[in-house]
């Protein structure tokens, strides 16, 4: 029998940067009312959050982890997966920083992942299949990746880590899938020296035609095998989540959304909503849920996550 005593906040915590970018007075300032209305209406978020000039990816998690480590059973953290595309140093990743500035044993099986909006789908498919339980640090603070002022990117990514305790007993991810667009990484991305830069009408491209076909086949061929009822998908953007909103073969799911209060937060993006829907996560009887990230690469990969609560 279900536990209404489960609580994702046991498991999960976060940290937003702390400066507020208010992106809807910035774009009426100098683009008008009008124009600011059309770019508020596709991206979603009026307010961003970017680090300042002193937190950087690692200080974030840091502060996230100072919120939940007294929850952790650290004799049971066997590996530490850090997922950001945005390094301290080139090398080694911040997972090595982050180990030597926590209280983490110096046995543990440290993972540096540099991905993007995949990066938390990706670390949960590796914890599930690691001895141990995992500790799941996504941090990304993709404001200082952009040069100047640009309105595709600069109105919708927010900074933000995320730390999430995948305990074995508690969750386990049932099935996946994973999937590629060849050619398409200069869509979504920055060179070495460059700024962050996206086509929106590529991306979204992808998003409509990739991303949707893979996930109604993959739900399509285990909509009898687990019960599904709630979809959290990747907050890429209002226009992308008001896309699945407003189809048909979606009508049937729940599909929260935080992306118009905190913005687009990346890899930390699918932790970020489930901690928004927690109250839901808290008191419904359903155990599978499925989750998918899509963006950078471009790339997507989704999962039918089991909670045992």
């Amino acid at each position: 029998m279900q536990s209404k005593l489960f609580n994702i906040d046991n498991y999960l915590s976060f940290e937003l940067g702390k400066q507020v970018f208010d992106c809807n007075n910035y774009c009426i300032k100098n683009f008008g009312e009008t124009l600011t209305k059309k770019i508020i209406k596709k991206t979603g978020p009026k307010k961003l959050f970017f680090c300042n000039e002193e937190q950087k990816t690692l200080l974030l998690s840091l502060l996230a982890w100072e919120k939940i480590k007294k929850k952790i059973n650290l004799e049971k953290i066997k590996n530490l997966i850090y997922v950001t595309e945005t390094n301290i140093y080139q090398y080694p990743g911040n997972g090595y920083l982050f180990a030597s500035k926590t209280n983490l044993k110096e046995n543990i099986l440290i993972f540096d992942l540099n991905s993007g909006c995949t990066g938390f789908v990706e670390a949960l498919i590796l914890a599930n299949g690691l001895k141990g339980d995992s500790l799941i640090v996504c941090s990304e603070s993709y404001s200082k990746n952009i040069k100047n002022f640009d309105r595709s990117v600069s109105t919708l990514f927010s900074d933000c880590s995320t730390i999430f305790n995948f305990e074995k007993k508690t969750f386990k991810v049932r099935k996946s899938f994973s999937i590629m667009k060849k050619n398409s990484y200069d869509f979504l991305g920055k060179k070495k020296d460059g700024s962050l830069k996206m086509n929106g009408s590529d991306v979204f491209n992808f998003v409509s035609t990739y991303v949707v076909d893979n996930i109604n086949n993959f739900l399509k061929k285990f909509k009898n095998t687990f019960k599904i009822q709630d979809l959290y998908l990747h907050q890429a953007s209002k226009v992308v989540i008001d896309f699945f909103k407003n189809k048909n073969e979606y009508a049937s799911f729940r599909i929260p959304t935080n992306i118009c209060q905190i913005g687009n937060t990346v890899s930390s993006s699918l932790p970020m909503l489930l901690l928004h829907d927690k109250k839901n996560l808290k008191k419904t009887k359903n155990n599978f849920y499925f989750l998918c990230g899509f963006g950078v690469g471009l790339g997507c990969t989704g999962l039918i996550l089991e909670i045992n609560k």
